[in-house]
């Protein structure tokens, strides 16, 4: 239809498998919505940006083999939403929102906050 916001896909990027697994269950459990896939590393993330056709990105900080501003600049021209979550270098928000993160989430945050954070993306779910 047209005007109509394509349904949320997520693409979970992260290092660890239990915090991927963790950031699965809350978008999956608590807003019902779709993880299209999981990244441990830059390189399997951008290989995956080609296929997946996510419209939302879970990504940690410091993924490995990435240098996050420069990730974040080239993430912006897919037009995906960006959330940092991350559990360390919480001084970075700025400068992540700055290089086109939509939002900046600590891993220590109970999972409300990312709830809350999904709710406001404009997307549909």
């Amino acid at each position: 239809m047209v005007g109509q916001a394509a349904p949320m896909r997520v693409l979970i990027a992260d290092d660890e498998p239990n915090v991927r697994q963790a950031l699965g269950l809350v978008c999956e459990q608590a807003l019902d919505l779709t993880v299209a896939a999981e990244a441990s590393n830059a390189s399997e993330l951008l290989a995956l940006l080609k296929t997946t056709h996510a419209n939302v990105l879970l990504l940690e900080w410091g993924l490995p083999g990435a240098d996050p501003p420069e990730l974040l600049r080239r993430l912006t021209e897919t037009g995906m939403f960006t959330i940092i979550v991350t559990g360390s270098d919480l001084n970075r928000a700025n400068e992540a929102v700055a290089a086109g993160a939509f939002a900046f989430v600590y891993k220590g945050d109970p999972p409300a906050k990312l709830v809350d954070v999904l709710q406001k993306l404009p997307v549909a779910r």
